[in-house]
């Protein structure tokens, strides 16, 4: 039988707002804990800061210049939006 399109598009945003719900969890979940990342390139919206990855594929944010593009660094997460954490260097 055929699905009224009405109904599937009600329950395709059901299941997009309930993985939204998963993804806010599990970031809430990794705030503040410590990360190695590897720096990728400068961030697209500021000169001050760099965009880096985790061995999971999350993106980072965090202050520093280009020079350490390509390099390794330990952040703290610190928050989330959409999609990529804000981040602190720590030693």
């Amino acid at each position: 039988e055929r699905i009224p399109k009405d109904e599937k598009t009600k329950g395709h945003s059901k299941i997009i707002e309930l993985q939204h719900n998963i993804t806010d969890e599990v970031h809430r979940s990794r705030s503040g804990r410590k990360e190695k990342v590897l720096v990728e390139s400068l961030s697209k919206k500021s000169v001050d800061e760099v965009l880096g990855r985790t061995d999971r594929n999350e993106m980072v944010v965090f202050p520093e210049d280009s020079s350490c593009i390509g390099e390794f660094r330990t952040v703290e997460l610190i928050s989330f939006s959409g999609n990529t954490f804000r981040a602190e260097e720590v030693a």
